[in-house]
């Protein structure tokens, strides 16, 4: 005996339940691919030649500069990478290796510590504003003695981030935030290091207008 049309539609139906059903457990939700962005210095580096830190990997300050000075006394270009906001972002350090003799004029730095910032012969700020002293070193072109000789020149340094996987990127989000607002570009030079602790020829840590002095003796 032929099955009805009725119980024909009903086994198609079944079957055709069975098949999603399979369709469903077999296939996997599709992920959104998470954003990117780069920041630092970007235009001079071959990225073949950069090592990737993950930050969230270093709970200490002075293990993760210990790092980024070994990748560049290798003649690498450390880049640290964390996830914030949900959003990748990966920044060229602009450090030297330490072995390197390198000079500078502190009016060419903005100091960042975790609670605030300092302008040398200018002061300590919140950091709101931060916008404000990007823009006075970015656009100052060597008018002013305490600021930035010029863009090329300027760079941010920043030290005492304990625990920097958590402290970080919520500073280096607001640099980035800031730097772009100012200049409308991403390529900010930030440097990461720790203030040494005593000078190993007099064992006394060394004044900061003493090293200002003698690094100006030089130009």
């Amino acid at each position: 005996m032929r099955p009805t049309k009725t119980k024909e539609r009903v086994i198609g139906l079944i079957l055709l339940l069975i098949n999603l059903l399979y369709a469903c457990i077999g296939s996997k939700p599709q992920q959104k691919p998470i954003p990117q962005k780069i920041y630092g210095i970007t235009e001079y580096i071959n990225d073949s030649l950069s090592v990737e830190l993950n930050l969230n990997e270093f709970d200490h300050f002075d293990s993760l500069v210990k790092r980024v000075d070994q990748i560049t006394c290798y003649d690498s270009v450390p880049k640290i990478s964390f996830l914030y906001q949900d959003t990748l972002r990966s920044l060229y350090l602009a450090n030297y290796c330490n072995d390197d003799t390198y000079c500078y004029r502190n009016r060419d730095v903005i100091y960042i510590y975790p609670d605030s910032i300092t302008k040398y012969n200018y002061g300590a700020f919140p950091y709101d504003s931060l916008e404000r002293l990007i823009r006075k070193d970015y656009e100052n072109y060597d008018r002013d003695m305490r600021f930035a000789v010029s863009p090329f020149k300027m760079h941010m340094r920043l030290t005492d981030f304990h625990q920097p996987k958590k402290t970080l990127p919520p500073v280096l989000s607001k640099i980035f935030k800031a730097y772009k607002s100012v200049t409308g570009k991403s390529n900010m030079a930030i440097i990461l290091y720790e203030v040494p602790s005593f000078d190993p020829k007099t064992d006394k840590v060394p004044l900061e207008e003493d090293i200002e002095a003698e690094i100006d003796s030089l130009f």
